[in-house]
């Protein structure tokens, strides 16, 4: 099955491998996996959910099992990458007692989960958060749509970097510039990464452009024709 992504998949000539900036946001177009670390304060991510849906978006994305064949193998990057940081990662009903291990390997973290819904109230999901101790003021999401979880989640928590290591369409993205916080974003699929831009420099009035490979903005990038090494600045906004 291919997606059409409309007129917005086409609006930029985004390529794997290459890094795209607009205003404070970095869009990356390649697999979490090629990263070796990331620095943000706070990490959102909606992967998907299963294996059908895993092998659906690699393949739609042209990616070999390099990308991961498994969904567990993309839910293990994302927690390798968020190190112990907070991290609240989105996940479906029937895979939830699994999530929650996978994010218990690491140890000494709270672990949290709430139900949520995607796609506006058309689907039942869970809401996982590991890290440090949530503070009262967290409140409860239960009920959120998930379209609206990733901006309560950074107007309750310190730092101005949040990281969507599965960005989609950029729904974190755009949550981030309207909550005051910058945000770096992955996405395999090149068609998604342009249309993250253009809803982008809707919503910013900024023109999206790319960035040279060796500007430091993606530490750890490992993508074909990147020369950002492990030893390059922490992203910042």
């Amino acid at each position: 099955m291919g997606w059409d992504y409309g007129p917005e998949g086409q609006d930029w000539p985004v390529n794997r491998g290459q890094v795209w900036r607009c205003g404070g946001h970095i869009f990356a177009c390649g697999t979490l996996l090629e990263l070796t670390y990331i620095t943000a304060d706070l990490f959102y991510c909606d992967p998907p959910w299963n294996n059908a849906i895993t092998s659906t978006f690699r393949n739609n994305a042209r990616y070999g099992a390099e990308a991961g064949l498994t969904w567990q193998a993309v839910y293990r990057g994302i927690i390798r990458l968020a190190a112990g940081r907070p991290l609240f990662v989105e996940g479906g009903e029937r895979q939830a007692d699994e999530v929650q291990q996978m994010l218990g390997e690491q140890g000494g973290l709270i672990l949290r989960r709430w139900p949520i819904t995607y796609s506006r109230g058309a689907r039942p999901c869970v809401l996982h958060y590991a890290g440090p101790a949530i503070p009262a003021a967290y409140g409860d999401p239960s009920g959120m749509d998930d379209a609206d979880t990733p901006a309560w989640a950074m107007g309750r928590a310190s730092g101005a970097l949040v990281a969507d290591l599965t960005a989609g369409r950029g729904i974190t993205s755009r949550c981030a510039q309207m909550t005051g916080w910058s945000s770096f974003n992955i996405e395999l699929d090149s068609r998604r990464v342009s249309a993250a831009l253009t809803r982008m420099a809707r919503l910013t009035g900024s023109e999206p452009h790319l960035v040279e490979p060796s500007s430091g903005l993606v530490p750890g990038w490992l993508a074909a024709g990147s020369e950002t090494s492990s030893e390059s600045a922490p992203a910042s906004g």
